[in-house]
């Protein structure tokens, strides 16, 4: 299903800055004595490989990488040390790969107790194919734990995808204590791990996240797009899951122990095998979920939202539409009271029905442009749209605004697009 009308990244192209603002940025941020180092696979750089280079730069240098796909030891399992670095493309994503090729026990990039800050860029890659296979190696597409000044790395226009880690967490992105990268513009995208497929964080983290998309990945057990685990309060603004699986629970996004808030997110056709379609929140759990899309995601029980525990999710101004049959919509147990406000709901198989506090929703069709083609954005008679008969907030409600002049010319239900859905 494909999202239109929205501020996140397209799947398989990151956004790339023409060269001339590029450099122009580079003079601005950095001070005057950075020196660039060329990496060109073709030969026509100071080096040939991302690892050489950055071993050979000082602090604040810049590592300026040519189009072309990077293989072999020095390509892989690449590390900045203690020194805070840009290492950008100079074309973008699309075309200048770090391809792990599937060796055993490889890492796309680590940033392991060095202290980096945001001044420590990695910008315009695709990561790709990094492989792990012990127990208790984290991260494989990125690694980022114990740095010991927060925020640390920038990661921004990269695409992460089909990177592998079969017996530990991770797959996409690893985050461990105490670290907050911010991830701008970057796409996960056929990452599979344990837990997290397309990211992971525990212990502390504070991951700030905007732009982003998860799309198809795959935890064996819970986080199929995202984990947040204990005192991660991650920060996503923008993001987008998307066709995410969860051999257990939590689809799209699992929370324990952690307090995430959510503006403006999309929940779209994920898929759990227990519980929690859209989003899992287990024991003492407090997120804010603000102006959220939720639509076509399933699971046997909380197709939508899931919290147990002792979780208190508030959620408001958000869509909650056409779920797949099960047991609830909502599920919350006799200790954890979601709050719900604002907000519509509709259409979903399981029913309509709402548990823990809430009050001032509606209950009737969001209108959206084209459900049945993954149009997720408003009519203009919409109920969703501020100043619109029946809105219940006065003001946008969900992730999306107005997208075409019409509504439907027939209503939408779950009956006629669950073939979209798995």
């Amino acid at each position: 299903m494909v999202v239109t009308g929205r501020p996140f990244p397209a799947r398989r192209r990151a956004p790339v800055a023409p060269v001339a603002h590029l450099l122009a940025a580079i003079a601005f941020a950095l001070p005057a004595t950075a020196a660039t180092w060329v990496v060109d696979v073709g030969g026509t750089g100071d080096f040939t490989a991302i690892q050489p280079a950055l071993t050979a730069a000082s602090e604040d240098d810049i590592v300026l990488v040519l189009p072309g796909t990077y293989t072999g030891a020095d390509n892989r399992n690449l590390s900045f040390g203690t020194k805070n670095l840009v290492l950008r493309s100079r074309e973008g994503a699309a075309t200048t790969i770090i391809d792990c090729q599937n060796t055993s026990g490889t890492r796309g990039i680590v940033f392991y107790n060095g202290g980096q800050d945001t001044t420590c860029v990695v910008d315009g890659f695709t990561i790709k194919r990094a492989r792990l296979t012990e127990a208790g190696a984290s991260g494989a597409g990125i690694r980022v734990e114990g740095l010991t000044t927060p925020p640390s790395p920038l990661l921004v226009n990269l695409i992460v995808r089909d990177n592998n880690n079969i017996a530990s967490n991770g797959g996409g992105l690893y985050c461990n204590n105490g670290v907050a990268p911010v991830v701008r513009n970057v796409v996960f995208q056929n990452n599979h791990a344990q837990s997290g497929g397309g990211m992971y964080c525990n212990n502390n983290c504070a991951p700030h996240l905007s732009g982003v998309t998860f799309v198809e990945n795959d935890a064996v057990t819970r986080g199929g797009g995202a984990y947040c685990g204990q005192g991660c309060d991650a920060w996503f603004m923008d993001v987008l899951f998307e066709e995410n699986e969860a051999g257990d629970n939590g689809a799209g996004l699992a929370c324990w122990k952690s307090s995430p808030a959510l503006l403006r997110c999309v929940f779209v056709d994920n898929e759990a095998t227990d519980y929690a379609g859209a989003m899992d929140f287990q024991t003492n759990c407090s997120p804010h979920i603000a102006s959220c899309t939720l639509v076509g995601n399933g699971a046997p029980a909380g197709g939508a939202i899931y919290a147990t525990g002792a979780s208190y999710p508030t959620l408001t101004q958000s869509i909650v539409a056409f779920h797949g049959a099960g047991s609830s919509t909502f599920h919350c147990d006799g200790t954890s009271l979601p709050t719900v406000a604002y907000s519509v709901v509709f259409g979903n198989a399981a029913g309509d029905s709402l548990c823990g506090d809430h009050h001032d929703n509606a209950f009737v069709d969001p209108l959206f442009c084209n459900v049945l083609t993954g149009d997720l954005t408003l009519a203009s008679d919409s109920p969703c749209l501020p100043g619109n008969p029946g809105n219940p907030a006065d003001a946008l409600v969900g992730a999306l605004g107005q997208g075409c002049e019409d509504s439907p010319v027939e209503p939408s239900s779950w009956g006629r697009i669950k073939c979209l859905f798995r």
